[in-house]
């Protein structure tokens, strides 16, 4: 049978493991955001840009490739090699967009696992609720890529937008095989 002493010295040593283990990992995690938060405003305007720009070349690519097919504006007819110039640059304004979106994205929805991981792996060793609920606290700031400091790109809002381009894109194919 344990002493108490031994007992109080135990929990002592315990709560000590625990409190620097966690300011080991808020340090790490806190430093990490600390570097995604300097690099996004320092590309923040550019990654605007990129996203404005590559969306209205999505868009006026299939456009023009309707209007293209029509003869409109002007009497001329589609020429092949046409083709090649739209394939080029619905792809780019594709590629760009996946690139932007997706990679920011997919670094903030990652990033913001983090907590439950955490929660998960001190669960798992058996760490005591209360601890479990403290260290739950302590990882609760926002995590991920932050756009100007305010807006946060993550899987979720990334599907929806690809979603809402999606629609417009095969909105004007339809309108195009219409005859519209």
């Amino acid at each position: 049978r344990m002493s108490s002493m031994t007992v109080w010295k135990t929990h002592v040593l315990c709560t000590w493991v625990f409190q620097t283990v966690m300011e080991l990992i808020l340090l790490l995690i806190s430093s990490t955001q600390r570097r995604i938060d300097k690099t996004s405003m320092a590309v923040s305007g550019l990654w605007v840009h990129l996203v404005l720009f590559s969306t209205i070349q999505v868009i006026a690519t299939m456009s023009g490739f309707r209007s293209h097919t029509y003869g409109w504006p002007d009497a001329e007819p589609y020429r092949w090699w046409w083709g090649l110039q739209d394939f080029f640059h619905l792809g780019g304004g594709l590629l760009l967009l996946f690139t932007a979106i997706g990679l920011l994205g997919s670094v903030t929805t990652l990033f913001k696992q983090i907590p439950n991981c955490l929660m998960g792996a001190l669960h798992k060793a058996g760490c005591p609720l209360v601890e479990i609920g403290a260290a739950a606290g302590l990882c609760n700031q926002p995590l991920g890529v932050q756009i100007f400091g305010l807006l946060s790109v993550d899987a979720g809002k990334a599907l929806g937008f690809f979603f809402v381009l999606l629609a417009l894109v095969l909105n004007i194919l339809m309108a195009t095989i219409n005859g519209s």
